[in-house]
C-alpha cells in the first residue's frame, strides 16, 4: 500500500463517521482552512481530522513522549492501539480504540498526570507534520481496519 493510500485509509478509519473534511494546518499549528480529505492527500498538506467516538488520541509532546506512550499501553493493555512518532525528537501520538463513547476514567486521569493531552482532533498516521518535513509514522504494524467498529 503506498503512502497516499495508507494516509487516506487511516484518516477515514479514525475519523467521525468517516468524515471527508479535514483542517489544513499552518506552520504555527493554527487552522489555515477546511478542505476535502482528497485535496489534502493529493497536495500532501499537513492536516488534522476530527476523531470518531470510538477512538481516543493523546498528544505526547514531552521529550519522553514515546516512552510515556509505551508505559500507558503496558499499564492499561488496550485492545487496539497505535503509537506514532510525531514531529522531531521523541514526541508521540497514541491512538486507542474503545467500545463505548467514553474511555476509562482511570486511563484518562493517568494520561493527564503523565502530560498526555487528550485530543478530539489530531493528525492521522502518515500525515505530514506542520513543519512540512516529518510525518506521523506508526511504530508498529497495525491495520487501519482494526480501528473500524
Amino acid at each position: 500500500m503506498n503512502l497516499t493510500t495508507q494516509l487516506r485509509s487511516w484518516a477515514r478509519a479514525l475519523s467521525a463517521d468517516h468524515y471527508n473534511f479535514v483542517g489544513i494546518l499552518n506552520p504555527d499549528n493554527s487552522l489555515r482552512s477546511w478542505a476535502s480529505l482528497e485535496h489534502a492527500v493529493k497536495h500532501d498538506l499537513p492536516f488534522f481530522i476530527r476523531l470518531g467516538d470510538h477512538v481516543t488520541a493523546y498528544d505526547l509532546d514531552d521529550e519522553n513522549g514515546l516512552v510515556i506512550a509505551e508505559e500507558i499501553v503496558d499499564l492499561f493493555s488496550p485492545e487496539v492501539w497505535l503509537i506514532c512518532r510525531s514531529g522531531p525528537g521523541s514526541r508521540a501520538h497514541l491512538f486507542l480504540r474503545h467500545k463505548g463513547t467514553i474511555p476509562c476514567p482511570r486511563l484518562l486521569a493517568y494520561c493527564k498526570s503523565r502530560g498526555a493531552d487528550l485530543r478530539r482532533t489530531i493528525r492521522p498516521p502518515f500525515a505530514k507534520h506542520r513543519d512540512g518535513i516529518s510525518r506521523s509514522i506508526p511504530l508498529q504494524e497495525v491495520s487501519h481496519e482494526m480501528f473500524v467498529l
